[in-house]
């Protein structure tokens, strides 16, 4: 019985194409199960590469399927670039396996035609170089790490002569490797049985704990490495998660319980059988990826992203962020003046002589006398208040006192000014969506009817006209 193999490389997004869908409708349209939504859906599922020698259309063809049903093929250059490499698995009774983003969508009845479902199909396919590791798993019982972030491995360059038969024409390869704790703390990475380099103390320190609780399981950590080599220097580069995010089963319980309390014993981890000689790669679970950092979120954030949602703009006038109409060295406004009670004196200017309502006493704030003291000042001085310490927030509290004591006598509410209008018109809503639309002559499509990939309009249609707007944005 043939086992799985998940290709290497994968980068978690989907560009490589396939052909010849259409043909296969139906059975891609079973995939999506009943929660398809005729508008458009996505779904991601693993599918498996067969090269398919028997084609009588092209003897290097290369299905892509989906357990026991054909959902389309790779495209002729394509396929005679994988080929090879696809070839060599099965003949180690391996099945070739990916990650595939397959979008469907459903046509309705359109110019007398039938509704249809249209799929179209995206592989996660790296390079073939970089889809099987170079070398075989290793021999002993191992247990592979998760992949993870990239991990620079230190002192390659003393180890040149184990790296050589790594070397690649085009310049990187996959390896496993494994890892190994040294009398001096650090961690040694081999391939093979040859030591090409050691961890830095601060990884080395970190994943001790982890390769301890395996060896004392009787297993050998491995992880997948990629060697890159030029002209000038060779380096190896681990991929492997993060020790924090790394399930119990990996760390022990002693890692993850907390002081005064019992941590929960996992069960042993499943082992990996000794690979027999001539036997193929490691098989990772099915539906498991392998991932090189550089598609994880442990990548610098950009320069344009690290400022907080507030951030103030480049272009913006500092001065802008306050309004001068709260500036505290401007005039009193003419509206504060009427403030029942005599008003401390200004530097240079007269006291304004307030009308009083019958009846109504003065308001005295708290802490402001209503006249000065002879020889004194609110702030120390010869009983002047200098005209920068006026306060307009002050003025305007007392004025709006005023306003309240003068409306319960007459009956009448104060009247504010009435704001300036603003000339700018509201900025509408960003659009929810986008509308194909057909140029003059041609027939009305039916609401949310987009053209399929590929589709051309019948010739004798008018040509449209030239810059015409294809796609419009529209609002629910």
């Amino acid at each position: 019985m043939a086992n799985r193999f998940q290709l290497w490389g994968q980068a978690g997004w989907a560009s490589a194409e396939v052909v010849g869908e259409t043909h296969y409708a139906k059975a891609i349209r079973a995939l999506f199960g009943p929660k398809f939504d005729p508008q458009g859906t996505d779904i991601t599922v693993p599918v498996q590469l067969i090269p398919d020698r028997s084609n009588r259309h092209d003897r290097n063809a290369v299905g892509v399927w989906s357990d026991n049903a054909l959902l389309g093929h790779l495209p002729r250059p394509e396929a005679a670039r994988y080929v090879g490499v696809l070839t060599e698995l099965t003949k180690r009774n391996l099945i070739p396996e990916v990650n595939a983003q397959i979008h469907g969508r459903e046509w309705g009845e359109y110019d007398g035609r039938p509704p249809a479902f249209v799929g179209t199909i995206r592989l996660d396919l790296a390079e073939p170089h970089m889809i099987v590791p170079a070398n075989d798993p290793p021999r002993q019982e191992h247990r592979l790490l998760p992949t993870g972030s990239a991990l620079q491995v230190n002192g390659q360059e003393q180890h040149l002569d184990a790296l050589a038969r790594f070397q690649r024409p085009e310049g990187e390869c996959w390896a496993y490797v494994t890892l190994h704790e040294m009398a001096g703390h650090l961690v040694e990475v081999r391939l093979g049985d040859a030591r090409v380099g050691d961890l830095s103390p601060k990884m080395s320190v970190e994943l001790a704990p982890v390769l301890r609780y395996q060896s004392e399981r009787g297993l050998v950590v491995a992880a997948r490495a990629v060697v890159k080599s030029n002209a000038i220097k060779t380096e190896v580069l681990l991929y492997v998660a993060r020790v924090q995010d790394l399930p119990e089963s990996w760390t022990g319980p002693a890692a993850r319980g907390g002081a005064g309390r019992v941590a929960p014993v996992s069960p042993p981890p499943a082992t990996t059988p000794v690979a027999p000689a001539g036997a193929g790669p490691d098989l990772p679970a099915a539906g498991t990826s392998a991932v090189p950092s550089w598609m994880t979120s442990s990548d610098a954030v950009p320069a344009w992203a690290a400022q907080g949602s507030d951030a103030q703009p480049t272009w913006m006038d500092r001065s802008e962020l306050v309004p001068t109409w709260v500036q505290p060295s401007g005039p009193v406004p003419s509206w504060a003046a009427s403030v029942s009670g005599p008003v401390p004196t200004i530097a240079g200017r007269t006291q304004v002589e307030e009308p009083v309502v019958p009846g109504v006493p003065a308001h005295q704030i708290p802490g402001v006398p209503t006249s000065p003291v002879p020889g004194t000042s609110l702030f120390g001085g010869t009983g002047e208040i200098a005209e920068t310490t006026v306060i307009p927030a002050l003025s305007a509290v007392m004025a709006k006192q005023q306003q309240h004591q003068q409306a319960a006598v007459t009956g009448t509410a104060p009247v504010s000014p009435a704001p300036e209008p603003n000339p700018h018109p509201p900025i509408p809503s960003a659009p929810t969506g986008i509308k194909f639309q057909v140029p003059p002559g041609w027939p009305t499509p039916p609401d949310g009817w987009y053209p399929p990939e590929g589709w051309r309009p019948d010739a004798a249609w008018p040509l449209a006209p030239a810059g015409w707007q294809w796609w419009v944005p529209t609002w629910d």
